[in-house]
């Protein structure tokens, strides 16, 4: 399943309360979560940041967090409102 920008244009509680319904939904199938929206990911198997068409990272949200890279950084950009 293609899940393309499913939660743009929803409030923050909206957004979170859709992604783990989206993702309970899926569990055990084939997902492509294709997101702006970093709240969430922490569910996820794993996470692929592209920048300019390649990818510029890749792995759990745990990993991303902790190496400081870009997926690091916008989560810190969102500011409290991301886990």
């Amino acid at each position: 399943m293609v899940l393309d920008e499913p939660t743009a244009h929803l409030d923050p509680e909206t957004r979170a309360g859709l992604t783990a319904d989206l993702l309970r939904a899926t569990r055990g199938r084939a997902t492509l979560l294709i997101t702006h929206d970093l709240i969430g990911l922490e569910a996820v198997d794993e996470i692929v940041i592209l920048d300019g068409g390649r990818v510029a990272e890749r792995g759990t949200h745990a990993e991303l967090a902790a190496a400081g890279g870009p997926y690091a950084i916008a989560r810190c950009d969102r500011g409290p409102t991301a886990p």
